[in-house]
């Protein structure tokens, strides 16, 4: 009995393992597939510039966020515009915040749309990875790679 006791833990414990080395990082959220979040999912101070929040399901490696190349905000007027990042303590979440308006990167006729990409397929600038070095799963296809783009619609 007391060898089957010691199989079972020993069994149990490689499972425990296996299933924590699956976790992938991830968007909580805004999600892609959320049709609220693509019309509510931004703010738009009173200056006219844009803040998407992203929530994380584990720390990020802040290094590796990079306004251009790892994170690129899309707009009508400017395919990859400039943009600062703020941080929570606890590293699962950022605020990105255009520095340009939205006078400067809309062109309203009489709707428009951008996108926030983070990048998790690596093309020669990098990926956005965990803290303790997972990468990016922006397609949700339950692996490392593919990247999260989130689409937002602006009525006019």
């Amino acid at each position: 009995m007391k060898k089957f006791s010691i199989c079972m833990l020993s069994l149990i414990a490689l499972l425990v393992l296996a299933s924590s080395c699956k976790v992938n990082l991830v968007v909580l959220s805004p999600k892609p597939d959320d049709a609220t979040a693509r019309v509510n999912g931004y703010t738009i101070d009173n200056a006219g510039h844009y803040s998407v929040h992203v929530k994380f399901n584990m720390v990020v490696d802040q290094a590796t966020v990079v306004v251009g190349k790892t994170l690129i905000l899309k707009f009508s007027k400017d395919q990859n515009t400039t943009a600062t990042i703020t941080w929570s303590a606890n590293g699962e979440e950022l605020t990105v915040t255009t520095t340009k308006t939205r006078t400067e990167l809309n062109t309203f006729n009489p709707d428009d749309s951008f996108s926030l990409t983070l990048v998790g397929t690596d093309t020669g600038v990098g990926v956005v990875k965990s803290s303790t070095g997972k990468i990016l799963d922006g397609d949700y296809q339950d692996g490392a790679g593919g990247n999260y783009v989130m689409g937002f619609t602006l009525i006019g």
